[in-house]
């Protein structure tokens, strides 16, 4: 098996002018290496007494493929991972492989659990509303659902009631019909210095006064004098779907 280094292909493709094919290495997916053991040193390569021959080194994994995988530089994507490396070769073919991918598989179990014990810790605080709305303490946010009336602003204080934005009132329908379709709830974007410098820079270079994104995800610029134009979908990706942003709002 011989690999290819995708980078230093592109590089050669495009110093020879042959930029069509590295047009086409670019599209083609790709993932990093792994830093897998050759062969003759994995814990999978062991002798097989199921052959005929008896006492014949093979891999554990592929010698039902008849498959001897002996090479100097043979290796698999099955293969036992550098980082799993942990005992000797003479010890690792008597001892369980199992034992290793426990303790792996524990590792990984571990740092999921602390995540979400962090996770709640950071919540313990926060009002329970705000989680059922999907909402921070003291964020705007709108509904626009209703069916007994028309848009209306929201925010969550400390003790977990939910008070309109400025004046108003909220009747107890509303707050029951809020917890029950949370998912129409609007949130105004929140905008980092990035978000600001670009907005900045694609009002002047595309005479932008706003930005919308579709209900498919795509992002563009919002223009009487230019149209609209078409952006990178990761750009403001505070934008819902089917929301628009005018530049007097970042």
């Amino acid at each position: 098996m011989r690999l290819v280094d995708a980078d230093v292909a592109d590089k050669w493709m495009r110093q020879n002018n042959s930029f069509i094919d590295a047009a086409i290495l670019k599209a083609i997916p790709t993932i990093d290496a792994v830093p897998v053991v050759r062969c003759r040193e994995c814990a999978h390569y062991k002798i097989c007494d199921e052959w005929e021959s008896g006492n014949r080194m093979l891999c554990e994994i592929h010698h039902h493929s008849y498959l001897d995988h002996d090479g100097d530089n043979h290796f698999c994507s099955w293969g036992q991972r550098k980082i799993e490396t942990v005992l000797p070769k003479s010890d690792a073919k008597n001892e369980s492989l199992e034992e290793i991918h426990a303790n792996t598989r524990k590792t990984h179990a571990d740092a999921i659990e602390n995540a979400r014990v962090h996770s709640e810790e950071a919540n313990m605080d926060k009002p329970r509303i705000c989680e059922v709305l999907g909402v921070e303490v003291g964020e705007v946010f709108g509904f626009n659902d209703f069916p007994f009336d028309g848009y209306k602003e929201f925010v969550v204080n400390e003790n977990g009631e939910i008070k309109p934005n400025g004046n108003g009132t909220i009747s107890p329908s509303e707050v029951c019909y809020l917890i029950n379709n949370a998912s129409c709830i609007s949130k105004n974007p929140i905008w980092t210095e990035q978000d600001t410098q670009d907005a900045k820079v694609l009002a002047r270079a595309l005479l932008a006064s706003g930005f919308e994104r579709d209900m498919e995800g795509d992002v563009y610029t919002i223009s009487e004098r230019a149209g609209r134009t078409l952006l990178d979908s990761r750009m403001f990706p505070s934008i819902e779907p089917g929301q628009k942003i005018m530049l007097n709002e970042i």
